[in-house]
């Protein structure tokens, strides 16, 4: 990143850092006048993302998607987009602090699996690019958020189980709104990976000549998908409990983690941004 990107993303890191902060004031206290202001402060906080994304693009002449970098700090501005819609239609302002605590270290984390692009090679300079990486991106942002809720869900569970009646209890949303809202936005993130991986496959169809290569990031995120698909079927078949649903949320979130950062560190990969 050359220094304007390197300064704006440091303002953006502090900026997210205060909205969560704010929205945490707003948890504790219900404030109507936090309310108000969790908005506004979220509005600008995507506003300057957004920017920053524009730079990144314009500092190598092409979409800000060409590296794990880019595409983790693309995926926390689609995550922190997706939850503003979820506060709208809810009118709900207490999950904020919890979306933003894990889009912070998200964020860091883009900074260091962020790579010098160089020369962008031809393939990636291709529609096919955004057609592949945005649905990729959106549906690891769903997916992030499905999993938020589904381990709010968790631990208010035990604080019932406890018999603990506290803030938590009292400020989140019911067990059962949790379960839902878990399982939309999980639903919702494995139809776009989806998409994602159907166009990365035509894709590679052209590239490589053939739909499948023992490639470790293809193969690993190919299981991440068949752990989705279990996690979409088990809301239908019975004896599926709400916890172990939800546990299975967690699991699937975890091994997408891996796959998305770690797998592409340990084994060398012909699926790159």
């Amino acid at each position: 990143m050359n220094w304007l990107t390197t300064i704006v993303y440091l303002v953006l890191l502090l900026t997210y850092a205060g909205t969560a902060f704010v929205y945490l004031r707003y948890f504790t206290r219900r404030s109507p006048e936090l309310r108000k202001l969790c908005r506004v402060v979220l509005l600008f906080t995507l506003g300057l993302h957004a920017a920053y994304l524009g730079l990144l693009g314009a500092a190598q002449g092409w979409l800000p998607m060409v590296n794990p970098g880019q595409g983790m700090t693309c995926m926390v501005f689609a995550m922190t987009a997706m939850y503003l819609v979820i506060e709208w239609r809810t009118r709900l302002r207490v999950l904020g602090v919890f979306v933003l605590l894990p889009a912070i270290v998200f964020q860091l984390l883009s900074l260091f699996l962020m790579t010098s692009t160089g020369e962008i090679p031809a393939t990636l300079r291709s529609a096919r690019l955004p057609a592949h990486a945005l649905p990729a991106l959106l549906g690891y942002a769903g997916l992030s958020l499905g999993a938020v809720f589904s381990a709010l869900l968790l631990l208010l569970r035990v604080r019932i189980k406890e018999r603990r009646i506290g803030m938590l209890y009292r400020r989140l949303p019911a067990l059962r709104m949790l379960d839902t809202m878990a399982f939309h936005a999980n639903a919702m993130g494995f139809a776009l990976l989806s998409l994602g991986i159907l166009t990365g496959a035509i894709w590679a169809s052209h590239i490589w000549e053939g739909f499948f290569l023992a490639d470790p990031k293809v193969i690993g995120m190919v299981i991440v998908w068949a752990m989705y698909l279990l996690y979409t079927a088990s809301y239908w078949i019975p004896g599926w409990s709400r916890r172990l649903r939800n546990v299975m949320s967690l699991i699937n979130f975890a091994a997408m983690t891996f796959s998305f950062t770690i797998l592409g560190l340990l084994f060398e990969s012909q699926h790159s941004w």
